[in-house]
């Protein structure tokens, strides 16, 4: 969960989205993935890192949630949009 909230949280803005495809933890090296691999991946972190199931870790889950949603937003505006 901190690597989420550090790697967004501390990206400059030219590395936003290779930032972004790291934090929802998509591998960019041999092929840029697809809209709905963003969409599975973002899916799959939502449910893993939402607070409501991470009640001891309530603010860092709250943050990794935000960090994963300004992700999956980036991708869509700039490549997908």
């Amino acid at each position: 969960m901190r690597r989420v909230i550090s790697c967004w949280a501390h990206a400059d803005k030219r590395a936003k989205h290779l930032c972004a495809y790291e934090t929802l933890g998509l591998n960019t090296r041999c092929r840029k993935p697809t809209q709905e691999e963003v969409k599975k991946a973002w899916q799959r972190l939502c449910v893993r890192l939402h607070p409501d199931r991470n009640l001891e870790y309530d603010t860092l889950a709250t943050e990794a949630t935000r960090c994963i949603n300004l992700a999956k937003q980036h991708l869509f505006d700039v490549h997908f949009g």
